[in-house]
């Protein structure tokens, strides 16, 4: 009897906590041209010719825990801000890459090599403390190519 009643409490506890997969959720999708995108709880990875407007993706979150993104990323052409939001779409964080960064970087390596360089990506991390149950990423593109990988 002791032990029917241990199953059912504890059948009962994670039902309301909750033993599902982590998702990432698709909230908005902006404008895209040769999209290739591969994303799932834990990482977005987005290559495009051209976009233009916000592509949103969120995942749950606990409230005043710290998550730690890494993310790799080249724009060739044209602006693009990441942004990390709460459940309300208050901003967190706001990050300028932009096609300016890589001619900027590009210039003034090619200055020290003294000719051609290749730059494949730039790399960037960053802390981001959850204000609610919510971290939504913003991707919000004017004119953008290239590409970002973002592992949390």
């Amino acid at each position: 009897m002791k032990s029917t009643k241990i199953v059912i409490i504890l059948m009962i506890v994670l039902m309301l906590t909750g033993c599902g997969k982590k998702t990432l959720e698709i909230t908005s999708i902006a404008n895209h041209t040769e999209l290739v995108e591969n994303s799932k709880y834990g990482e977005i990875s987005m290559e495009f010719a051209k976009l233009d407007g916000e592509d949103i993706r969120a995942f749950s979150s606990k409230k005043g825990e710290e998550y730690k993104f890494e993310f790799n990323y080249l724009i060739k052409e044209g602006n693009l801000n990441l942004q990390f939001r709460d459940s309300q779409d208050n901003i967190i964080s706001d990050i300028n890459l932009s096609e300016k960064e890589y001619m900027n970087e590009l210039e003034q390596l090619q200055q020290e090599c003294d000719g051609d360089v290749n730059i494949e990506e730039f790399c960037r991390n960053i802390v981001i403390e959850s204000s609610d149950n919510k971290i939504k990423v913003a991707l919000i593109g004017e004119k953008a190519k290239g590409k970002i990988d973002i592992i949390w």
